[in-house]
């Protein structure tokens, strides 16, 4: 019996996936499909896992009170963009006895990156927009990078243009053709179009928009944003309800909205937070311009960033393949209890001052007695990187650097050779899928319990949609699976969970991590690291 796609794609992808999947044309049997190369890459699960258990043995929970030999004055656990941004900040206010643990044998957390055939590309985030003029610290950090090469009166940055995303940046796959852009507008009503045109006024009245103390409405990072109530109530509704509240209905502007909370969050529209969808849109406009920020990518995405923190950090102040299962704050120092992961080896490190630059809720693990941040939740993702041969067939616009497909669960994939000018032969795309699942608890169960055939076929036939000969150019795909990939604004996660309390220390123990801003991106988790490493700096000058 042939199976219709949707029956086919449903299978795969399963019920919630599936079902997102436009039903055109004919699927080939099960049987027929084609075994990649590949297997699965990226975060350890056995690892992440074996936290949980660690900590229930005494042994290697208790603190160890004996004086140390040796104590630190600052000690940050946890390697993500947070982690290494606090250690950077610490060595240039001139802390340079400092360690950084990592459970991973890689920093980077979910800005990581590989090369695949000597074509590097991300497993991960991987891109920042140009930043606006009230992130200073983001706007030097690239600078000093040679990204930016400088800032104009109005605050505008002038951006290398080899950094910068190159034409054609998008297009769409709608209705069986590649289209220039995001948004669906080939044949949309006059009706439409006004919709859409007013939607684009809305958010940019919102990036316009000031408080009393001249604070942007929606900010980047998010925690320089006016704070009015009739701004806070957003986050009392999902962008759902506010889109409807405000008239929108049209069905191509609700999939384009739709589109950018899966995008930015692994969210629906009836999942998050309006507050957090308006920022996404708003936040990225500066006040004298009317469009949003230009890209900045590379081949491997923003591992570029981590490999320049981490070069700042210096590679002798990281300790990788450690899992800490404890931090106290011991009578005269920070007591952090951990193993070699692979081994088991006990370790203890003491510190002035510690920094857990790691999710919340490992952090709740590691400290006693640490309140949550309610209604919070981590997205899972799959990140596939898939290696061709050459290009396949493609109807209508020319390759993008990001391709996105109407009617797919998917965001599409980035083509990691773009900005190398690379249009012919090789290549790698890079495909994000997030599990969009109600209770985050089942994707993570998806996640897992599907073997490495079964993501590589549901990639695959999602994409053989839109190149029909795909298959004969992929020489392998390779899998990502990211279990607590990010942080996701609910409703109510922004500003009525505690989020912005759970950023205070708890004696000489700091906390630092995207959770702690409530949205996962680059610029939170920078401003995050900096913000605990000034706090630190602080305390240690004062003793």
């Amino acid at each position: 019996m042939t199976l219709s796609r949707r029956e086919w794609l449903g299978s795969i992808l399963g019920a919630s996936l599936g079902g997102a999947i436009m039903p055109s044309g004919c699927a080939p049997r099960a049987r027929e499909q084609r075994r990649f190369e590949g297997e699965f890459v990226g975060p350890s699960f056995e690892l992440g896992h074996a936290l949980r258990r660690e900590i229930a043995t005494p042994q290697l929970t208790t603190p160890q009170l004996a004086a140390p030999e040796r104590v630190y004055d600052a000690v940050v656990v946890g390697g993500g963009v947070a982690g290494l941004s606090a250690a950077r900040a610490l060595r240039a206010q001139g802390i340079d006895d400092l360690l950084l643990l990592e459970l991973e044998d890689e920093v980077g957390g979910t800005s990581i990156g590989g090369t695949t055939n000597a074509i590097a590309h991300p497993w991960g985030a991987h891109y920042l927009p140009v930043p606006t003029p009230e992130d200073a610290a983001l706007t030097a950090l690239l600078q000093e990078m040679g990204v930016i090469q400088s800032v104009d009166s109005r605050g505008i940055a002038r951006v290398d243009e080899a950094r910068l995303v190159r034409e054609p940046d998008e297009r769409l796959y709608y209705r069986g053709y590649w289209y220039p852009g995001l948004y669906p507008g080939v044949g949309e009503s006059p009706a439409e179009r006004a919709e859409h045109a007013r939607f684009e006024a809305q958010m940019r009245a919102f990036a316009q928009r000031r408080d009393a103390s001249g604070r942007r409405a929606f900010a980047i990072p998010v925690d320089r944003s006016a704070v009015d109530d009739d701004l806070l109530a957003l986050d009392r509704v999902t962008a759902s309800a506010w889109l409807a509240a405000q008239g929108f209905r049209s069905s191509r502007l609700l999939w384009y909205c739709d589109y950018a909370c899966r995008d930015d969050f692994g969210l629906t529209l009836s999942q998050a937070s309006a507050w957090a969808f308006v920022h996404y849109y708003a936040a990225r406009i500066h006040a004298s311009q009317a469009d949003p920020a230009d890209l900045i990518t590379w081949p491997e995405g923003n591992f570029a960033l981590v490999k320049h923190l981490r070069t700042s950090v210096g590679l002798a102040r990281i300790q990788a393949d450690v899992l800490v299962t404890r931090v106290a704050d011991a009578p005269e120092h920070v007591t952090i209890n951990a193993t070699r992961a692979h081994t088991r080896q006990p370790l203890a490190f003491h510190a002035r001052r510690a920094v857990l630059a790691v999710p919340h809720f490992i952090a709740r693990r590691l400290v006693a007695e640490l309140a949550p941040i309610e209604h919070a939740s981590h997205g899972a993702w799959i990140v596939a990187n898939i290696s061709l041969s050459g290009r396949p067939s493609s109807a209508g616009s020319a390759s993008a650097w990001d391709n996105v497909l109407y009617d797919s669960p998917s965001l599409g994939y980035v083509v990691a050779t773009h900005a190398t000018g690379r249009d012919h032969g090789s290549t790698v795309w890079t495909y994000y899928l997030p599990l969009t699942d109600e209770d985050p608890r089942v994707a993570r169960t998806k996640l897992l319990e599907h073997t490495l055939e079964h993501w590589q076929d549901a990639i695959v036939a999602d994409l053989a949609r839109a190149h029909r000969d795909l298959a004969r150019f992929i020489t392998r795909v390779d899998v990502c699976r990211w279990g607590h990939a990010m942080v996701q604004p609910r409703v109510g996660a922004l500003w009525a969970g505690g989020r912005v309390a759970a950023q205070a220390p708890r004696g000489r123990v700091h906390f630092a991590h995207s959770d702690l801003s409530g949205i996962a991106l680059f610029e939170e988790a920078f401003h995050q690291g900096l913000r605990a490493a000034g706090e630190v700096a602080t305390a240690l000058r004062a003793t």
